[in-house]
């Protein structure tokens, strides 16, 4: 075995282990520096604040992974989705297919296609930040739009420079095991 290098990290035991957990001592583990560093990494490229929980802690484990899935939720409900340009525009209308598809196959084609959303709901998704159906904005301009419907427009609100704001308004929640596909004319 090479010394100097991270393979038996994983494999020390007994006295060697960096840690042991506090309910069973039999149980040690060895963390590598190095899963800090991704960590610090991924934060000071603003992705968001890293979440670090004690490997040795088990008692710890259940609140560390409700916290990852916090802020993995929150990150998705509060990111403005956007299209790399703008769409061909007809009769004030996006050009755009729009439907569901599975997630297992997200570039597949929509089965079903939803409608462009109210001119009223569509204007709210460009004046939110972010521009997600929770924003109180977007839901009371989307009020009359029974849904699933889409749009497709440019936002005012500072989101997706270059790009368009891609929305879809549903009452509750999006069908399991789907994904939403654009497939947008420019």
């Amino acid at each position: 075995m090479a010394t100097g290098t991270s393979y038996s990290l994983d494999r020390a035991q007994g006295s060697d282990a960096s840690c042991h957990y506090r309910g069973n001592t039999q149980i040690s583990a060895m963390p590598q520096l190095r899963l800090s560093r991704f960590a610090d990494l991924v934060t000071e490229r603003q992705v968001g604040a890293s979440i670090e929980i004690d490997i040795c802690d088990l008692d710890e484990y259940q609140d560390g992974l409700e916290r990852v899935a916090e802020t993995v939720t929150s990150r998705l409900r509060d990111s403005t989705s956007c299209l790399p340009g703008l769409p061909r525009m007809q009769a004030g209308r996006a050009l755009c297919v729009v439907g569901e598809v599975d997630e297992l196959s997200p570039l597949s084609l929509p089965q079903g296609q939803h409608p462009v959303c109210s001119p009223s709901c569509c204007d709210g998704f460009a004046k939110a930040e972010p521009a997600v159906p929770e924003h109180p904005l977007v839901q009371a301009s989307c009020v009359l739009d029974d849904g699933p419907c889409y749009c497709a427009v440019q936002g005012r609100a500072g989101q997706c420079p270059g790009g368009a704001v891609a929305a879809v308004w549903r009452r509750g929640l999006p069908p399991s095991g789907k994904a939403t596909r654009f497939l947008c004319a420019r």
